[in-house]
């Protein structure tokens, strides 16, 4: 189970470093202001969890298999969403699900 939390983790990680390679400087600092806010806030939160409550979710099964299916969905579309954005900078024109993925 730690394997699957770590690659779900790679993926994560791989996505992010992606969509922020084709943004603004400006957009990556707002990104990175938002993700500190976020992280300083519920630092508290996180704290207040014991050990063995996040050991049970690590072992429920049902929990792990839906997130792994939502960051999978994430990372297709995050992917097409890069390969999008090489497309429109090398070629000519975009169709409806290049014009999804921008939006």
């Amino acid at each position: 189970m730690e394997l699957i939390i770590q690659i779900l983790m790679m993926f994560i990680v791989v996505i992010t470093i992606l969509k922020l390679s084709f943004w603004k400087w400006w957009q990556t600092m707002i990104f990175g202001a938002v993700a500190a806010g976020f992280i300083l806030y519920m630092k508290q939160f996180a704290i207040l969890q014991s050990k063995t409550q996040l050991n049970d979710y690590l072992h429920n099964r049902e929990a792990l298999q839906n997130a792994a299916v939502l960051v999978t969905i994430e990372a297709a579309l995050s992917f097409g969403f890069c390969f999008a954005v090489l497309r429109n900078k090398f070629a000519q024109g975009k169709n409806r699900w290049m014009k999804l993925l921008f939006w």
